[in-house]
């Protein structure tokens, strides 16, 4: 680790990048017959895929007008499966949602069908195939671009009985419509993906490898939308000096702004 640390000070690493450059990324869309989105995503040494499942269900109790967005990592490495493992993908799970799914640009009131009645709960699993590094990175990209592939129609709320009046339950059914799904549209237009970088020393590092994350002093995880804007950020560790947080948000946007480009080719 002291060995990476050297080259680092020295703007080297040992695959032969620049400390700002990208991995190659992959995209193979629709790998799931099984699922209405998936995707799988190959960034540099780490392979995640991801399935979308759209249902009907009620609203929680505390939010009645909202929708219901759940979020789920796991490995496929039986020994990666411990409770250590759990935990991290956990922790990683967490991270993701919040920069994700932040609430503050994502209008979860926009998944609500009629309120305390019906909305959409959407489901997505990120399996960890191989952990090669930056996998907050790819699972990001991997949900994006699972959203991309995914098809899901309108629906609207039917009176089962037209001479009873009562919004009940019981009295309400769900139609489908041959229309694309507005909401979702905007969703996946409004879905940012994360850039994190770490620090090693005095130095900023992109897409950093496995023993790279193993050898750096904290991480920034950087939420970008399609416009090219930070959304929110995610710091683990406070070794990040204040005076630069405005360059790594800049350079993590263009970064960004790159991977949309490449998701994009991969899925019209």
């Amino acid at each position: 680790m002291d060995f990476i640390k050297s080259a680092i000070s020295s703007n080297l690493r040992l695959d032969g990048r620049r400390l700002d450059e990208q991995y190659e990324l992959n995209i193979v869309p629709n790998i799931s017959s099984f699922s209405h989105g998936s995707s799988q995503v190959s960034f540099g040494d780490s392979v995640v895929q991801t399935t979308i499942l759209f249902s009907i269900a009620s609203p929680g109790d505390s939010t009645p007008d909202e929708g219901i967005i759940e979020l789920s990592i796991s490995g496929t490495n039986v020994f990666e499966n411990s409770e250590l493992s759990q935990k991290s993908y956990e922790l990683l799970c967490t991270i993701l949602y919040d920069i994700q799914f932040a609430h503050s640009f994502l209008d979860l009131k926009s998944l609500c069908i009629l309120p305390g009645q019906f909305c959409w709960n959407v489901r997505i699993h990120s399996t960890v195939v191989k952990h090669g590094g930056s996998l907050i990175d790819a699972l990001s990209i991997g949900v994006l671009a699972a959203f991309k592939c995914s098809e899901v129609p309108s629906v609207n709320v039917m009176l089962r009985d037209d001479l009873e009046s009562s919004l009940d339950s019981s009295n309400l059914q769900i139609k489908l419509c041959t229309e694309e799904n507005q909401i979702f549209k905007k969703l996946v237009e409004n879905l940012p993906i994360v850039t994190s970088v770490g620090k090693i020393g005095k130095n900023y590092i992109w897409a950093m490898t496995k023993d790279e994350e193993s050898c750096s002093d904290g991480t920034l995880s950087v939420a970008v939308a399609t416009t090219g804007r930070c959304l929110a950020i995610k710091s683990k560790g406070s070794c990040f000096d204040l005076n630069s947080i405005e360059s790594i948000i800049r350079k993590s946007s263009e970064i960004a702004l790159e991977n949309f480009n490449i998701i994009n080719q991969y899925i019209a």
